[in-house]
């Protein structure tokens, strides 16, 4: 009797295993693979939100490669970097290939991506956080370099980016002279007399990309 009884477990445990296994294994990715290079789809999967290059570790759209490229002017100076929205990874991985003293922490609310991120790049220096970016920076007591804020809805930026509570603690998580926060807007142009309530002794370079971004890059003189 007892025989019966653990091979009926067996047979149920092997039951659960295999439909673990076709589960993950049917779980619809939210990229593609083209031509070597990784594709971010969008929800409906009828648009792509980024790419990078697996070959060369490096950012393809021009917005992204312009938030990256500002970080790397100066290797010695960005060391410690922050990431709110992390997306499909490739400023990530473009900035730890491009700079091996640099760490980053990445803080997202999704974790869809962080095992295809963490392949390519040196885990030592990634520190992947799964939270909400506002709570993660209202509670933090981290400083930082420079902050990298890409969270979008739909088109729009999310309205707490923009108010005086958020922006007053990036003031302060950003110290040091030439510490910066950059931040893409999506489509919405933003009226940069916001940035004077939350920042002093600064100075703001404004990108407007074709593609329809608008990147502000605040640096702390």
């Amino acid at each position: 009797m007892n025989k019966y009884i653990i091979l009926l477990f067996c047979i149920i445990f092997l039951f659960l295993l295999i439909n673990l296994y076709i589960y993950q294994n049917k779980k619809k990715k939210n990229y593609i693979i083209k031509n070597n290079e990784i594709i971010l789809l969008s929800p409906n999967l009828d648009a792509e939100y980024s790419r990078f290059n697996i070959k060369t570790k490096k950012c393809t759209h021009l917005y992204c490669l312009q938030m990256v490229n500002e970080l790397l002017l100066n290797k010695n100076k960005y060391k410690k970097v922050l990431i709110l929205g992390i997306a499909l990874g490739g400023q990530i991985i473009h900035l730890l290939n491009s700079n091996k003293n640099m760490y980053i922490t990445g803080v997202d609310i999704l974790d869809d991506n962080f095992d295809l991120i963490r392949k390519y790049v040196d885990q030592d220096r990634l520190k992947l956080i799964k939270y909400d970016a506002y709570k993660y920076v209202i509670n933090s007591n981290e400083t930082y370099d420079a902050i990298i804020c890409d969270i979008s809805i739909g088109a729009n930026i999310p309205k707490f980016i923009l108010t005086k509570k958020f922006l007053n603690k990036i003031n302060k998580m950003i110290p040091k002279s030439n510490n910066k926060f950059l931040l893409n807007s999506i489509e919405t142009k933003i009226d940069t007399s916001i940035f004077k309530k939350s920042f002093t002794n600064y100075y703001i370079k404004y990108n407007k990309n074709e593609d329809g971004n608008n990147l502000y890059f605040i640096t702390k003189k």
